[in-house]
């Protein structure tokens, strides 16, 4: 026993299962789509023209964040590269006054072993 196909009701999109429902579905949502052209037309034109503004808008202000941003970072670059070199300064002028302290210690052991070596022979 074959089962007959039932028909959709009317209005209703009808089973995708042939080509003949498939290009009918199709065919719905044309009708569709120009029913909301000429129920919606003006207000989504308008709308979408707003959307296409608002997307340039903001388009606009992220390339002037990301200029900012940049400039921020630029600056904050020089001015930790401007402290590593005033850091490297100080640390090198420890290192000398270390190297110069060690070097008056050196001395003046020399100065005291001579010192020593006057006493001893007197």
């Amino acid at each position: 026993m074959e089962k007959k196909k039932e028909s959709s009701p009317q209005g209703t999109p009808p089973d995708i299962t042939s080509d003949k429902k498939v290009v009918s579905a199709a065919h719905y949502a044309s009708r569709i789509e120009a029913v909301k052209d000429l129920i919606f037309g003006e207000d989504n034109a308008e709308i979408r023209t707003r959307l296409e503004q608002l997307d340039e808008k903001i388009d606009a202000q992220i390339t002037a964040l990301n200029e900012r941003l940049s400039g921020v970072i630029d600056d904050q670059d020089k001015t930790t590269l401007a402290r590593i070199d005033n850091m490297e300064m100080d640390l090198k002028a420890e290192i000398d006054r270390l190297d110069h302290s060690k070097a008056d210690r050196v001395q003046l052991g020399k100065m005291l072993m001579e010192m020593g070596k006057a006493l001893l022979e007197e």
